[in-house]
């Protein structure tokens, strides 16, 4: 059997780049609406925020770009962690990156286990942000079980691996 790597599913690395480049777009909206508002004031035009003085209105700006910047940070370093989540299937076993929580900033643990090892497989919802979750799958062995988030083509994964595992005659 020639191995089949499966790896991080491309709309879930598709979600980390929207939420990055839609936190720019606001960072740079937020600037260019400050920069209005300082050239109106400075024509003797009203500012843009009515109600504050354009001081507050930067410092208040500033705050917010700081957090956008902090988010995009965060969701780069994010991407990049569950970009390392991949699973092997080769004749003897699977081999793998597990990361059981993303969201805890988990670096997660390279594994490896023969087919009887494993005493099942399946398929779980997994946070990979605060406000989104992926199917990841989900290797029980004896002692431990190993997690492989937001993998693409799981099913076909899961099925494989199923078919390979001694199955518990009882």
């Amino acid at each position: 059997m020639q191995p089949i790597t499966a790896r991080v599913d491309r709309q879930i690395k598709s979600l980390f780049d929207l939420s990055f480049w839609s936190s720019i777009a606001v960072i740079v909206l937020i600037a260019v609406s400050n920069f209005v508002n300082y050239y109106r004031v400075s024509a003797q035009k009203d500012p843009l925020v009515k109600g504050a003085s354009p001081n507050l209105v930067l410092v208040v700006s500033i705050l917010l770009i700081l957090w956008f910047v902090y988010g995009c940070v965060g969701n780069v370093l994010d991407k990049r962690r569950l970009l390392r989540a991949f699973i092997t299937l080769r004749d003897d076993g699977v081999s793998g990156h597990a990361i059981a929580n993303p969201t805890l900033r988990d670096e997660g643990e390279a594994f490896s286990l023969a087919y009887d090892q494993i005493i099942s497989v399946d398929a779980i919802a997994l946070a990979i942000t605060k406000k989104h979750s992926a199917p990841a799958l989900r290797l029980k062995t004896t002692d431990r079980e190993y997690i492989v988030p937001a993998i693409e083509n799981i099913s076909d994964i899961i099925k494989r691996i199923s078919e390979k595992i001694p199955q518990n005659v009882e």
